[in-house]
């Protein structure tokens, strides 16, 4: 699914889950869905949780995103820029 993005932010937001976790070629993959794409060296990961009714986002390693994770991702094409793990 596609969302619009916010007015400051570059590209649109795209959810869907991991089809196959984030690997290093000769640039770093992750593919959600059908689609492949292109992680950027400066992305930014975070993992999204709820506590006692209010949501709270944490930085986390990209190697924290696996195969049949459900994600948000701000992007630009092919290419990724922010990733945030869904826990809701």
């Amino acid at each position: 699914m596609v969302r619009p993005c916010q007015a400051d932010a570059i590209g649109q937001w795209v959810d869907g889950k991991v089809t196959h976790k984030p690997w290093k070629s000769t640039y770093t993959y992750i593919k959600v869905g059908d689609t492949r794409y292109t992680v950027m060296e400066n992305v930014v990961v975070r993992q999204v949780y709820k506590k006692n009714g209010a949501e709270y986002k944490k930085y986390i390693p990209l190697k924290q995103i696996r195969t049949g994770n459900e994600v948000l991702m701000l992007v630009e094409g092919n290419r990724v820029y922010q990733i945030e793990k869904l826990q809701l």
